[in-house]
């Protein structure tokens, strides 16, 4: 298990752990900024092009799940190398379930985010 701060995840972002079998990463904190919708996005980038601190490309390909709280399903845009969810204002917290298709190594990706929230992945 694995948290990560706002700041960790802001600009650049900070480096993911090993994600294999159903991870449900969950998001703590959020604060709704001007009451706009979404307050933030998460972001998890493999792509060593969109990334150049990244050496080589990962595939972050699998399947999503179980959501609840201020995520939601419907607006996940995602590619072979990356994908990116909105936050939404709520209730403070929100969860969901990924579950890669194949083992991604640790430190193969970046973890991003806008807004004011943590992450914790478990």
């Amino acid at each position: 298990m694995a948290t990560y701060t706002a700041a960790q995840m802001h600009n650049s972002g900070t480096l993911g752990e090993e994600l294999s079998g159903a991870k449900t990463f969950t998001v703590l904190n959020v604060t709704a900024s001007n009451k706009n919708f979404p307050i933030g996005y998460l972001t998890l980038e493999g792509n060593s092009t969109a990334n150049q601190n990244l050496t080589s490309t990962t595939q972050l390909t699998g399947s999503f799940g179980s959501f609840n709280g201020n995520v939601t399903q419907s607006l996940i845009v995602s590619s072979s190398t990356h994908w990116a969810i909105p936050i939404g204002r709520g209730n403070g917290s929100g969860s969901f379930q990924f579950t890669p298709t194949q083992t991604i190594a640790a430190n193969s990706y970046y973890i991003k985010s806008t807004g004011n929230f943590s992450l914790v992945i478990s």
